[in-house]
Formats: structure tokens, C-alpha cells, sequence
């Protein structure tokens, strides 16, 4: 018995669900290490890791997304890959296959960009305290 579209996609979303709950929670993790991190590399590399989470959820969720497309033909998968607009039009016209993989890549990108915008605040904060790290063979320079 062949397995159907539905099978295959309630397979996919069983394995998918674990491993987009887990890059969601380091995500969460990032943006609390950087909203209660003091000193400038840390929130610099928080910006990083957040950053990192957030495109790895939108290469997923696109993927998943294209993944669909071409399964419905390669005119389809085409489309979907080359035209943007069409990205839009199939998620809008195949709500109930193509919603979870636009969820994920949403979430990526709002994950981006609250991790640079947050990570701008912080740096700003810091800035205007005069913190932030020096190395440790730093010193002084005083003009003569």
C-alpha cells in the first residue's frame, strides 16, 4: 500500500516538532544570556548565537516549505525557489500544508531580528555606562 501525502507529512512533523521546540529554546536561552549579561564580548556573541538560531529556523522552515513545492512538480517547486511572490501565494493557497513550515520560518525571523535589536539596546546600554571588556595587557594611554 503506497503511503499517502498526509502520512508522509504527519511523519515529518512528528520528528520535525522536537527538534524545532529544542533551536526555540536555545533561543530563548540566547536572549536571556544577553538581556542579564553585563560585559560587551558576551552580549556580542548572544547577538551571534541568536542570530545564528533565528537563520537556522528560516533555512529550515524554507526548506520544509520548498520540500512540498517540488513535491507537487517541478514547475511548482520552481516557482516556489525563484519567484518570492509566489512564496507568499503558496503559503496563502496551502494554509493547511504549507503553515507549519511558514511558522518555523516566521518564528526564525522574528527571532533575528529581536536578537539584533536587542542586542543593539544592550550595546548601546553599555556604551552609555563606559563599560564593557578590556583585555587584560590593556592600559591607559595618556596623551602628553
Amino acid at each position: 500500500m503506497p503511503v499517502t501525502r498526509d502520512q508522509l507529512l504527519a511523519s515529518r512533523k512528528g520528528w520535525l516538532a522536537p527538534l524545532v521546540a529544542a533551536i526555540l529554546a536555545g533561543g530563548v536561552y540566547v536572549v536571556c544570556v544577553y538581556l542579564f549579561t553585563n560585559g560587551l564580548t558576551a552580549v556580542l556573541w548572544a547577538i551571534l548565537l541568536g542570530s545564528f538560531t533565528g537563520l537556522a529556523l528560516t533555512l529550515v522552515g524554507m526548506g520544509w516549505c520548498s520540500w512540498l513545492a517540488f513535491e507537487e512538480g517541478p514547475g511548482t517547486g520552481l516557482l516556489f525557489v525563484l519567484v518570492p511572490p509566489y512564496m507568499v501565494w503558496y503559503g496563502i493557497t496551502r494554509a493547511k500544508v504549507a503553515g507549519p513550515p511558514l511558522l518555523v520560518f516566521l518564528i526564525g525571523l522574528a527571532l533575528m531580528a529581536a536578537a539584533i535589536q536587542n542586542g543593539r539596546q544592550a550595546i548601546d546600554r553599555i556604551a552609555a555606562a563606559g563599560g564593557g571588556d578590556q583585555p587584560a595587557n590593556s592600559a591607559e594611554v595618556i596623551p602628553d
